[in-house]
């Protein structure tokens, strides 16, 4: 398609120019649209912007220019669901894969001619901007079988002139409404992703146990291992079930004669004179190691616990101090019912040994 240097053209030019600042105009919006309703699973998310095969050009700087805007568009999609949806630190609950794909992008213009410039000049609009996106957002487990596909569009039309808006603020407009209305979805569906999630675990079935009662668990006459239970992640509960499940963890873990157990009190002892402070912010692998080595204990049992509807999913996972290795992973959920707590840490933890 040829480029016609018409009086129309020039004057989007101009428009362009200055509202663009003579460079990329990037995508950067900010929604809050899932926060606090974070689906418990550890997410990579991959964002396509398939749409940019229709942007290249023989014009290095031009491409260069669309590179920054695809780059800009995939940084902000991937912030905005790992922000409000998806957990993507390193040590997540059961992987999932999330691939979004910008299927369509487009942005038509509309300036007035010459005569409006004048008054774009003072500050009045001369052009209207039409932006338009689809957007489709798939859920795949680990093993790349599907578990849903999500669509959006969203359309946005508006004024451009020097005070009015420019397109920059269009574009942010029209992918924060496409997503808004994917993530909508998506928390819509929230308990039925997680169904899906846990449904493919690899875990022994078992009968539900009684708490404190040595019996359920397997006989073990071989070497007691040294474990400590860092503090839970709580989502979407408070912290004080957090923090209780933790407690009912240890007691578990001793009644199945395998481990030699840190309590609480000991490893808070112990950090503090090695001036570490256990937080939520020591969730990445090599800082449970680097606690595991200051409390010179074999393994560290790390994870959470979290309620998606009338569910509660606990998560844990067991880390090999010495290869820092995740060494077991294990899920188990029950009704969202504080008295079904030890019923769902007992089945975690017989999974845990299990395996």
């Amino acid at each position: 398609m040829k480029f016609r240097l018409t009086i129309s053209n020039f004057l989007l030019i101009l428009i362009t120019v200055f509202s663009s600042g003579c460079g990329p105009i990037l995508v950067n919006y900010s929604s809050n649209t899932g926060e606090n309703n974070c689906i418990p699973a550890k997410a990579k998310i991959d964002v396509n912007c398939s749409f940019m095969k229709n942007y290249s050009t023989n014009s290095a700087y031009v491409n260069r220019i669309n590179e920054e805007f695809e780059k800009a568009i995939m940084n902000s999609i991937e912030k905005d669901l790992s922000s409000n949806l998806f957990n993507t630190s390193e040590i997540g609950e059961p992987e999932i894969i999330v691939n979004v794909s910008i299927d369509q992008f487009t942005k038509k213009y509309y300036p007035y001619g010459l005569l409006w410039y004048p008054l774009w000049i003072v500050g009045f609009p001369t052009a209207i901007i039409k932006c338009q996106t689809n957007i489709t957002l798939t859920i795949l487990k680990a093993d790349n079988s599907l578990i849903k596909t999500y669509k959006g569009d969203g359309r946005v039309t508006g004024w451009m002139g020097i005070f009015s808006g420019f397109e920059s603020k269009y574009y942010n407009k029209v992918f924060k409404i496409t997503m808004e209305d994917i993530k909508s979805q998506i928390i819509n569906d929230k308990e039925k992703i997680m169904d899906y999630i846990f449904s493919d675990l690899k875990k022994k079935s078992s009968p539900k146990y009684s708490p404190n009662s040595i019996q359920n668990y397997p006989v073990f006459s071989g070497l007691k291992q040294s474990i400590a239970v860092m503090e839970l992640k709580s989502i979407q509960v408070p912290e004080s079930i957090g923090s209780a499940v933790s407690d009912l963890l240890r007691d578990e873990l001793f009644q199945t004669n395998r481990f030699k157990i840190i309590d609480r009190s000991e490893m808070k002892l112990i950090l503090d004179e090695y001036a570490f402070r256990q937080s939520g912010a020591c969730d990445d692998i090599s800082c449970i190691v680097e606690v595991g080595k200051i409390l010179s204990v074999e393994k560290m049992l790390t994870g959470s616990v979290s309620q998606i509807g009338n569910m509660y999913y606990l998560t844990l996972k067991m880390v090999n101090v010495e290869t820092a290795e995740f060494e077991n992973i294990v899920s188990a959920k029950g009704p969202a019912d504080e008295n079904e707590l030890f019923d769902i840490v007992s089945s975690a933890v017989y999974n845990l040994i299990s395996k």
